[in-house]
């Protein structure tokens, strides 16, 4: 896993202002979780720079490199652990502020090293180079490789260690692999004049760069793995980029990865943060999310935003916000028992949503939420909208004779006056106070109203009926009655 260690508290990087000096420079640490040597990849070319205080120029980059204003083509690379975007011909193999040969002095690991072979040594080195990738992502690594300690007879003594430039970003990043070194009086840093440099004061995970003390005292190489990274600070106004959300809907308390793209990264002192708001107007910042990814847990309807502040200017930019939507669906309503033939109708909240039945020999559910019984049994009635489900449990129940079900003695279903003109009194009679499903059905079994009344109290009903037989049914929790029902 990488991890990654930074000065800063957040630290996201994107803008497109350049430092003019070395000093001005950021530096952040980071640790790789392995070491990628260049040496077989298709493409690389082999540098021979295999000499004492010696060097080799006009190395193209590949592209142009921008390094404190100015514009890059080609380099050149000394076996002392240097380049030279200068171009300079010259090798100094001690490691001073006076020595430095110019501007573009890009020091990975500068000292008195050597690429000639040692006789006995279980190394030998070897100098590559390789751009690789697109524009405008193109990347320039140079690679010394086994390089030993010059005027050494140490034959344990070496070191492995890559310089990349980096395209669009103009970032200079150091790596590093095996070093055995030990006495070293080394020096690791970045250049532009006698006067104008930064370096380390330790090989470690966390050092401390300077422009006012220059260290040329470093004994060993970094670990297997590290990498220190020198980036241009900001100025002005940062491109905030394009943020893209993994899912933009669903039932509340599903997660969404939100991905900012676009902006311009590796550019020092830009610190981004990820936004939340209910309405578009008012924003909460989310604490701790890192610059580039964030996942949210969506409960409501929410918009989101990646913000950028170059720490330097003062300047922000907002993304423009996404918005993630969290439909509810509530309690399914209506009637739970339907006659067998007969129909109910039941409804959501929810809009745009879709019915179904778990069970469509025993019950049916149309699309705008018509339940037809079918056969003698219970049916699971769901409504699903964006994969969140609500369910209904319904009851088919039989059609009776038109003789009362009494399970309870002195028990029955009246109605009174009948027949009537569509305006009636019910009373069901029972030895049990509880509510009860009322229905009013025609001939064939239709469903024209129904009701929830109370067992042993009187009802009145306006039906406003036509002239013609129906059926008055109860349903209790302990029996189903029914009877004919006359409107003159």
């Amino acid at each position: 896993m990488q991890k990654i260690y930074l000065f800063l508290l957040i630290s996201c990087f994107a803008f497109k202002g350049y430092s003019q000096t070395a000093a001005a420079y950021l530096e952040t640490p980071t640790i790789s979780a392995t070491y990628n040597d260049i040496s077989g990849i298709t493409g690389v070319t082999s540098v021979p720079v295999l000499c004492d205080d010696c060097n080799v120029t006009g190395i193209p980059i590949g592209f142009t490199f921008k390094f404190c204003g100015a514009n890059y083509t080609t380099l050149a690379a000394s076996s002392n652990g240097f380049l030279s975007l200068y171009n300079s011909p010259l090798a100094p193999y001690m490691n001073a502020p006076a020595n430095i040969t110019g501007v573009g002095f890009i020091m990975p690991f500068w000292d008195n090293l050597s690429g000639v072979f040692i006789t006995g040594s279980f190394t030998t080195p070897a100098a590559y180079c390789i751009t690789r990738g697109a524009a405008p992502n193109r990347v320039f690594t140079f690679e010394w490789q086994d390089f030993n300690v010059g005027l050494s007879t140490c034959t344990t003594c070496t070191g492995n260690f890559q310089v990349n430039l980096y395209e669009t970003s103009n970032m200079v990043e150091f790596v590093y692999g095996f070093m055995t070194y030990s006495g070293m009086t080394a020096t690791i840093g970045i250049a532009n004049s006698a006067t104008d440099w930064q370096t380390l004061d330790n090989t470690g995970f966390y050092p401390t760069p300077s422009s006012t003390v220059f260290t040329a005292s470093l004994a060993t190489g970094p670990a297997t793995g590290q990498i220190y990274r020198w980036l241009t600070p900001c100025v002005g106004t940062p491109t905030p980029g394009t943020v893209h959300a993994s899912d933009s809907a669903g039932c509340p308390g599903y997660y969404s990865l939100l991905t900012l793209t676009g902006g311009e990264d590796f550019i020092g002192g830009i610190v981004k943060h990820w936004q939340y708001s209910p309405d578009g107007i008012t924003w909460t910042t989310i604490p701790a999310a890192p610059y580039d990814t964030c996942t949210v847990l969506v409960l409501s309807n929410m918009y989101y935003r990646s913000t950028s502040t170059c720490s330097y200017s003062g300047f922000s930019a907002s993304t423009p916000s996404v918005i993630l939507s969290a439909d509810t669906v509530g309690p399914i309503t209506g009637l739970d028992t339907v006659l067998l033939g007969g129909t109910i109708t039941v409804s959501d909240t929810a809009i745009g949503g879709k019915w179904s039945s778990g069970s469509t020999l025993i019950a049916t559910i149309s699309a705008g939420g018509l339940v037809t019984g079918k056969s003698l049994g219970t049916a699971t009635i769901t409504f699903t909208k964006l994969g969140c489900d609500i369910t209904k449990t319904i009851y088919v129940a039989p059609l009776p004779d038109l003789v009362a079900v009494n399970k309870n003695a002195g028990a029955g279903l009246s109605i009174f006056p009948n027949p009537n003109q569509g305006i009636f009194h019910i009373r069901l009679s029972s030895d049990y106070d509880e509510e009860m499903v009322v229905a009013v059905s025609n001939i064939t079994g239709g469903r024209i109203t129904e009701f929830i009344a109370i067992t042993n109290k009187e009802v009145a009903v306006r039906a406003g009926l036509p002239p013609g037989l129906y059926f008055v049914s109860a349903i209790t929790s302990h029996a189903n009655y029914i009877t004919k029902l006359v409107v003159e």
